[in-house]
């Protein structure tokens, strides 16, 4: 598949000089937030990563926080592009593995650490404000559909139990999220732990040959 200025690669969220307007000015908001924070982040440190005229920030969003709900949207579409399988044909077990890897990667091997947190800065927000709050479970059910999607063709094939998906699927999303937020917050160990618990669950819990 082509890249184009919104794919995520090793490096980021965005190519290092976007085409479009759009995408700069989205760039130039992942790049002063990761800077500032949520809390030190205005419209004029938005702009100063902005290397077009600032005007064009006004033209297009009334304030900051319009600004942001835009890019909260942006960043979260990059972040479900992530859970793109390397092998759609791959058995449902290894698909699952597969996603865990692109979700929940050992310490050491995450890719884009500043993506996530930038995530983490407004998913805080998430906690008072209505718009953030269905910005963000709009993603989690995507990756629940996802997921159950996974699971439900591992019943069918006969490689898991005979379990419920969309329970399954909740229970993997919560974990997966949580693990993934830890990175940010807590240390290491706590996602390290996580990741051992979630391959743990697929050996005793789901294969169809665990006892």
């Amino acid at each position: 598949m082509a890249r184009n200025d919104t794919d995520m690669d090793d490096h980021g969220p965005f190519p290092e000089e976007p085409t479009d307007t759009r995408t700069a000015i989205m760039k130039a908001t992942f790049d002063a937030l990761c800077k500032h924070g949520y809390a030190d982040l205005t419209i004029q440190r938005i702009g100063e990563e902005f290397p077009k005229s600032k005007s064009l920030l006004y033209h297009h969003y009334e304030g900051k926080d319009d600004l942001l709900l835009e890019f909260l949207g942006y960043m979260l579409e990059r972040f479900e592009e992530r859970d793109v399988e390397a092998d759609p044909d791959a058995d449902p077990e290894t698909r699952l593995r597969t996603f865990f890897e692109h979700m929940v990667p050992e310490p050491g091997e995450e890719h884009n650490p500043d993506f996530l947190k930038a995530l983490v800065e407004l998913r805080a927000q998430a906690a008072h404000d209505d718009a953030y709050r269905q910005q963000f479970a709009r993603t989690q059910d995507h990756f629940c559909e996802h997921l159950s999607d996974i699971v439900a063709d591992g019943v069918e094939a006969g490689d898991f139990r005979d379990v419920d998906p969309d329970r399954v699927a909740g229970f993997l999303a919560t974990v997966i999220s949580g693990a993934m937020f830890d990175r940010v917050t807590a240390d290491d160990a706590t996602v390290s732990d996580a990741r051992a618990e979630l391959d743990r669950y697929v050996e005793c819990c789901l294969l169809a040959e665990s006892t």
